[in-house]
């Protein structure tokens, strides 16, 4: 789908017109081939970093080039993200997603103030809104963390199963932010962006911004691998305990199996033709196996 947007001082909300002029922002999702082509030649880019855009593996970047600036980020989507480029080119701002993108439809919705003639600003809300969506997306995380994390003991395996999900999630995350950085800093150290003294402030802002995303949710990947070690260190002593209650039960049960084996084989025995011969057995066996039970207590196996 292509459409195209203008927005200038001269009109409240964004509009759609069908026909390009310089200034204006031309929006494609899912685009087919002849929309990549027509958004090629209409803006002068070249249209084989415009498929790169629809591929779901690319990763955030910064290309300069002499007929624009091509910025490649990645936006949350649900336990994902997705890529999208903005191209700042020399008559427009171009943007290009594989997926219908809400986080776009605000702007072309008018949701957020911005003028499609300021294309740097225009590309710089983008990433403040992607970043704010990250924010969204870190804060449930952590949120369902902390509340899990309150009791380990009695944490299920469902429980270690979202841990680990969360943890694929933030990763996820984390592979979108730091190169996201990097674009930033080039942002603001490049003069192609055409960049105005008052959005610099901007700038640092998302830079300040993106370095806690990276803080954030390295806090919780460590928060996540602790409470895994933590359930992994109980499970196995509460198996190690299982073990020695097992254990110490048939030591125990062992002793009574032993000696009434021991006397029920076919031979002549000690004691064998005594009258009270199978109630002193039947003493000694208890006692023996009082004696080992309080041993095992002693010892913190039962």
């Amino acid at each position: 789908m292509l459409q195209i947007y203008i927005r200038s001082i001269t009109y409240r909300e964004p509009r759609e017109v069908k026909e390009f002029h310089t200034g204006a922002w031309m929006r494609l999702e899912d685009p087919t081939d002849e929309e990549l082509i027509q958004a090629s030649e209409t803006l002068g880019v070249q249209i084989d970093t415009l498929r790169d855009a629809l591929d779901p593996y690319e990763t955030p970047r910064l290309e300069v080039e002499p007929e624009g600036m091509y910025i490649f980020i990645r936006y949350p989507d649900g336990d994902s993200t997705l890529p999208m480029l903005v191209v700042i080119a020399k008559n427009g701002i171009l943007t290009v997603t594989k997926e219908k993108n809400p986080l776009i439809q605000k702007f072309a919705d008018g949701k957020i103030d911005m003028y499609t003639t300021q294309k740097a600003r225009f590309l710089l809300l983008i990433l403040s809104e992607v970043n704010r969506r990250f924010t969204v997306a870190l804060s449930k995380i952590r949120k369902e963390v902390n509340r899990k994390r309150v009791h380990p003991d009695k944490m299920s395996s469902k429980d270690i199963i979202d841990f680990v999900s969360y943890e694929s999630t933030l990763n996820d995350f984390l592979d979108s932010f730091i190169p996201q950085q990097a674009v930033l800093n080039r942002i603001l150290a490049s003069k192609s962006a055409d960049v105005r003294e008052d959005d610099h402030d901007l700038i640092e802002d998302l830079i300040l911004s993106t370095n806690q995303l990276i803080e954030t949710s390295r806090s919780a990947i460590k928060t996540m691998v602790n409470i895994r070690s933590a359930y992994t260190a109980i499970s196995t002593e509460k198996l190690n305990q299982v073990l020695r209650w097992l254990t110490a039960l048939t030591v125990i049960f062992s002793i009574p199996l032993g000696i009434t084996g021991f006397y029920g084989m076919n031979v002549l025995l000690p004691g064998k033709e005594y009258e009270h011969a199978a109630s002193i057995i039947a003493v000694c066996i208890f006692a023996v196996m009082v004696l080992f039970f309080f041993i095992f207590i002693k010892k913190k196996w039962l």
